[in-house]
């Protein structure tokens, strides 16, 4: 069970990513809430209260099936792998989708910690 602060944790990591939801791929916005995500989610700049936190980005079809393409995500006690959060996801199987972490391609038994960036990309052609 998730103690207060976990919960507490959450909360605002959820809030921050609907905030940063308001602009939309392509769009200019005013800047404030690019900012919000681009700090936290640099583990070179994590404070204690988001420490516990990674980031989760979905791209084209996957971010349309999914209904979001920024989310904040509570690590809990034990490693997690890319596989078994997107399992969590439940957004279909993995199969033919790259992974990401911190920008670089790896396998879905990649293990996370706070302050990755995990990226789910579906495949897409060349033209």
């Amino acid at each position: 069970m998730a103690s207060g602060l976990q919960l507490l944790e959450q909360v605002i990591a959820t809030g921050i990513v609907r905030k940063a939801a308001g602009v939309r791929d392509g769009q200019q916005g005013d800047g404030e809430a690019h900012g919000t995500l681009a700090v936290v989610s640099d583990a070179r700049t994590f404070s204690a209260g988001t420490a516990n936190v990674l980031r989760v980005l979905l791209f084209a079809s996957l971010r349309d099936r999914a209904g979001w393409s920024d989310r904040m995500w509570t690590c809990g006690p034990d490693p997690i792998t890319a596989q078994q959060l997107w399992d969590q996801l439940a957004l279909g199987p993995l199969e033919g989708i790259s992974v990401a972490v911190n920008q670089q391609l790896v396998g879905a038994d990649q293990e996370l910690k706070a302050g990755d960036e995990l990226a789910f990309l579906p495949p897409f052609t060349g033209g």
